[in-house]
């Protein structure tokens, strides 16, 4: 059983979420799950690159996406959690370059065997910015 806890960010033209995922986890189905809903909407994959000086919109191939994983477990179990907030504001201040991509990101932060951060950030241009 995983359980979830989620923190909302955002910060100038982009959203970025994290939950708190309790209970094992596959890092490779995760990447692979995230994979195939990049494959299924164009959207987390689209660019804007400026042609004579005007954007134009492109759909980039659906197989660029990876899952960054960042593992802190060598560090102390007393500066995990820091560690892991700090990487998560540092995400969540992390521009996204419209030109080439992605405007889609996702993050990985494994504190312990069962105890894990995932962060989703996506820049506004492609996501719905209703609450």
């Amino acid at each position: 059983m995983v359980s979830l806890a989620i923190r909302t960010c955002e910060h100038r033209l982009q959203r970025s979420l994290a939950w708190k995922l309790e209970g094992a986890l596959d890092p490779d189905a995760l990447e692979k799950c995230l994979k195939e809903i990049v494959r299924r909407h164009e959207a987390l994959r689209t660019v804007f690159p400026l042609v004579g000086g005007k954007p134009m919109q492109y759909v980039n191939p659906a197989d660029g996406f990876r899952l960054q994983i960042i593992d802190l477990r060598p560090l102390p179990e007393v500066r995990r959690q820091e560690e892991c907030d700090r990487l998560i504001a540092e995400e969540a201040r992390k521009p996204f370059n419209l030109n080439c991509g992605p405007v889609f990101r996702a993050l990985l932060l494994r504190l312990a065997e069962e105890d894990q951060v995932l962060v989703l950030n996506v820049h506004h241009i492609v996501a719905d910015g209703s609450r």
